[in-house]
């Protein structure tokens, strides 16, 4: 969305007048920053031979979203971008996980964003929609506990 709306020179929050929302994924992981490959590696793609788990080749190439600089860089694209709130979508698959949305939601709100974190499936979970159900409402508590008592951490 991010590069339709730059190619254009536009916002989509100038064409439309309403509050726009945009998704981040923090599920994006490399050696330097997490100690391995997470998500470009899915389904048997390996990054070390430039061969990515993604539709788009980043621009800058494979990233951490633990890599500040490179949260900096996407927080001001975002901004430009005209998005006025980011969903954080936590869905716990990957290692390191809540770490990357720890630094997202610092780095976010050092820049001046604004957003919360949207609970996601966990698609690791193949035994059912009941187990599901239970694995978010504990990640639900679980945020709950973490941010909801303590809006310094919110960003």
């Amino acid at each position: 969305m991010i590069m339709a709306i730059n190619m254009h020179k536009r916002s989509i929050h100038k064409l439309s007048g309403n509050l726009v929302i945009g998704g981040y994924l923090p599920w994006h992981g490399t050696p330097e920053f997490d100690g391995e490959w997470t998500r470009w590696n899915d389904l048997g793609h390996d990054p070390e031979k430039q061969d990515i788990f993604s539709a788009f080749w980043p621009q800058k190439g494979p990233y951490s979203s633990q890599d500040a600089s490179v949260l900096r860089l996407q927080a001001e694209e975002i901004r430009k971008a005209g998005i006025d709130v980011v969903v954080i979508l936590w869905n716990d698959c990957y290692p390191m996980e809540q770490q990357r949305v720890e630094k997202i939601m610092a780095v976010f709100g050092e820049a001046g964003l604004k957003g919360f974190i949207g609970v996601d499936f966990n698609w690791n979970i193949k035994s059912g929609l009941e187990d599901q159900k239970q694995d978010m409402l504990q990640r639900l508590d679980q945020i709950i506990k973490i941010y909801a008592l303590q809006s310094t951490k919110l960003f």
